[in-house]
């Protein structure tokens, strides 16, 4: 029996969504099936990494060829309205976008709106949350393996 794969696209390839192609690419139950970036060498260089063969320069060539099922939305905020309404009205069914989450509010309203509409799970935050580490740290927090915690430090993952 083979095992039923999200298809993902992630939108945006700089540094940070370099991240989300890795999380998504480490998650059994996912597969990312393409990646969105304007800039051809990075475009090409983030798809040769982690093995991606649909490539696309906007969001409109990707929704064309085909509707994954997650798309992560990792570009710069002010576009953020016009790829996740475009997400939704083709038929994604869930789209996440970093933080914040809009520029405006106007913003945030109508994708509110429109993936409400839909029945689109949009969400917003940060890759580090979904990480396969950062889940795993939590389960193990919360049942208790490493005893009674009395404190905690988390501190930022990346070059930042």
């Amino acid at each position: 029996m083979s095992e039923v794969k999200h298809h993902v696209a992630v939108i945006g390839c700089g540094w940070m969504g370099v991240q989300y192609v890795e999380a998504y690419h480490t998650y059994p139950d996912t597969e990312v099936v393409a990646i969105v970036e304007a800039n051809p060498e990075q475009r090409g260089a983030v798809a040769d990494r982690f093995g991606v063969k649909g490539r696309y320069a906007d969001v409109h060539g990707l929704l064309r060829d085909m509707t994954p099922d997650v798309v992560a939305v990792v570009t710069p905020t002010k576009y953020f309205r016009e790829v996740v309404v475009a997400c939704a009205e083709a038929g994604v069914k869930g789209i996440s976008v970093e933080k914040p989450v809009a520029g405006v509010l106007s913003d945030a309203d109508e994708m509110v709106e429109v993936c409400e509409s839909r029945g689109v799970v949009l969400a917003g935050g940060r890759v580090q949350r979904a990480m396969n580490e950062v889940q795993e740290a939590a389960r193990r927090l919360r049942a208790g393996d490493y005893g009674l915690l009395t404190g905690a430090s988390v501190h930022f993952w990346g070059n930042g």
